[in-house]
């Protein structure tokens, strides 16, 4: 930082007064920089292309002081390739290429490096302002921006093979938001900033995207245990095949079975709808997974939040690493808690609501046809006199006892008087006979349905785990964990241990993503919004006022180019010491 002013009082014999501080030597880049800054927006490993096109800027002290800005070439980029393990990909996506990069609104990232004098240098890239400050515009509101997509697609495929990709995972895509870096160097010291607007994670997969065809035919079969029960030879079917007898050995009455099932519309009809209207998700949201098309969402700006003293991804602390042992654990626990989990947003959770929901809902029908007679007075012969169905009717969640559902009853609405009837005939006194027949055994129906119900319902959510945790575990195993492991290494506020200017330089870099990590010196390293800078620190400096000062006299000393905090040693001419520290700013 520049030299500030601090005074120290003493008394002094006449003499001039001098002290010294250390001063930190410059690796320059050039032999003749004395402070250098350098930026630049995009960089790949082997890319092999003039460096203006990548958004490049350099300036140095003296000779290049600038300030100097360059924008991405995307006509040149749009031409160049890029090899990963054998694996060839065009740079810039045009949606239908399979190329690496579609920039979205980081198209416009731009570099920016000023060196105005040999103690103060300045670079920055990104979404950055003119002047090559840090455009939070888009970090305030990350909605504004269309972020980047580093399509990892193809290495998937090449890393898992085509069967695995085309069953379990076959896509990967990494959306990054607004990002940008900055650093000022001022008197041999490097101060550093950075931006990041958003960072999630999509992958594609097919055996996701199956899973609710899997649960519909797990609904569709559940309650076969109970259509057995109604099936000829079934409890239920016995229960109203006695029924019909009883009926039939009425005075007057003839019955018959016109059908006997259940309406599953409430189960099966709106399940899979209902499914697919919303992702599910993790218990704390950072995994969120879309039915309808096997999408799975990682929120990698909460994750890589999560645990670190920054509170934003603009804060986080060098060198964090996105794709941590921790945090690929978290993002397998996420997957498998959104689908097989307890949580109230998973898979399971919402399946078994949904399906026990249509169970109560489901309708069961007796429909028996039966037919009523009345003697006529004096000669005694039988005419029918009324006829109809009679329905035994209700809902399984009715049976079972739940609120809100109709249990079973008997409905007579259907049975009327026949027309031109010679006699006058009391429907409710002919029809009374018939209704006490059935009344005991409409309890009885449903005492033979509720214990299978019951199982039924209760191992709803058992028999959904023991259907899809098999499919998730290969998904995770054999796929997911494989491909956040090898595919990608992504690194956020990256500072190197070397500098790109050098050993004395500082460099930030806003996101580093490495492609293939396993590969060591062979993967390909993507590096977006970096800036370096360095610059030599201003010489230590110690003034007297007055100097010469007379014997007895009183003198202001007045230091700068000091570190902060640095203490520094003050000798009389009569040998005498005084040790003082260094104010902020470096004053003395």
């Amino acid at each position: 930082m520049a030299a500030g002013l601090a005074a120290l009082t003493a008394l002094a014999s006449a003499a001039t007064f001098g002290a010294t501080a250390a001063v930190a030597d410059a690796d320059l880049p050039s032999a003749d920089a004395e402070s250098a800054g350098h930026g630049h927006g995009l960089w790949i490993d082997g890319l092999g292309l003039d460096v203006a096109s990548t958004a490049s800027s350099s300036t140095e002290f003296p000779g290049a002081e600038g300030p100097e800005t360059n924008g991405l070439d995307l006509a040149l980029l749009q031409t160049a390739t890029v090899d990963a393990d054998g694996l060839t990909l065009p740079l810039l996506s045009d949606g239908t290429n399979g190329g690496l990069l579609a920039l979205g609104d980081l198209g416009a990232l731009s570099s920016y490096s000023a060196s105005p004098s040999a103690t103060s240098s300045v670079a920055s890239s990104g979404i950055i302002t003119e002047d090559g400050g840090i455009d939070l515009g888009p970090v305030n509101d990350p909605s504004s921006f269309t972020p980047a997509q580093l399509d990892a697609s193809a290495l998937v495929r090449q890393l898992l093979g085509d069967e695995v990709a085309d069953e379990l995972l076959d896509e990967a895509t990494l959306s990054v938001g607004a990002l940008a870096s900055r650093v000022d160097a001022e008197n041999g010291a490097a101060t550093s900033e950075y931006s990041l607007s958003g960072l999630e994670l999509e992958l594609s997969s097919p055996a996701v995207a199956g899973l609710v065809d899997d649960v519909d035919g797990l609904a569709a079969s559940l309650l076969d245990p109970v259509d057995a029960l109604l099936a000829e030879g079934g409890s239920v079917d016995a229960l109203v095949t006695g029924l019909v007898g009883t009926l039939n050995g009425l005075p007057l009455v003839d019955a018959s079975v016109n059908s006997i099932g259940l309406d599953t519309t409430p189960l099966t009809g709106q399940l899979r709808e209902q499914l697919l209207e919303e992702p599910v998700e993790n218990g704390d949201g950072s995994v969120s997974v879309d039915l309808n098309d096997g999408t799975i969402t990682v929120y990698l700006d909460q994750l890589a939040i999560s645990g670190q003293p920054g509170e934003t991804l603009s804060t986080l602390a060098p060198n964090t690493d996105v794709l941590s042992g921790d945090t690929v654990t978290a993002i397998l626990n996420g997957v498998s808690e959104a689908l097989v989990g307890p949580g109230p947003d998973s898979l399971v959770t919402k399946a078994t609501s949904l399906i026990t929901e249509g169970v109560y809902g489901v309708g069961l029908t007796i429909d028996l046809e039966v037919g009523l007679s009345a003697t006529l007075p004096v000669v005694g012969t039988e005419i029918p006199v009324a006829g109809g169905s009679v329905l035994i009717e209700g809902t399984l969640g009715g049976i079972l006892g739940q609120a809100g559902y109709d249990p079973l009853g008997i409905d007579t609405s259907d049975v009327t008087l026949l027309p031109g009837l010679p006699i006058s005939v009391d429907l409710g006194a002919v029809l009374q006979p018939v209704v006490n027949a059935i009344t005991p055994v409409v309890s009885s129906i449903g005492a033979a349905i509720l214990p299978v119900l019951t199982t039924t319902v209760a191992d709803i959510q058992p028999s959904l785990v023991e259907l899809l945790q098999p499919i998730v575990t290969g998904l995770l195993d054999e796929a997911l964990e494989p491909v956040l492991t090898e595919v990608l290494a992504v690194t956020i506020n990256e500072q190197p241990e070397e500098s790109d200017l050098g050993a004395e330089g500082f460099t930030v870099r806003a996101l580093s993503v490495t492609l293939l990590p396993l590969l060591g010196d062979a993967a390909v390293n993507v590096q977006l919004g970096s800036a370096s800078a360095f610059a030599e620190a201003a010489a230590a400096t110690l003034t007297a006022a007055p100097n010469p000062v007379e014997q007895g006299g009183t003198v202001t000393l007045t230091g700068g180019g000091f570190t902060e905090g640095e203490d520094v040693t003050i000798t009389f001419p009569d040998g005498t010491t005084e040790t003082v520290t260094a104010a902020a700013g470096g004053a003395g």
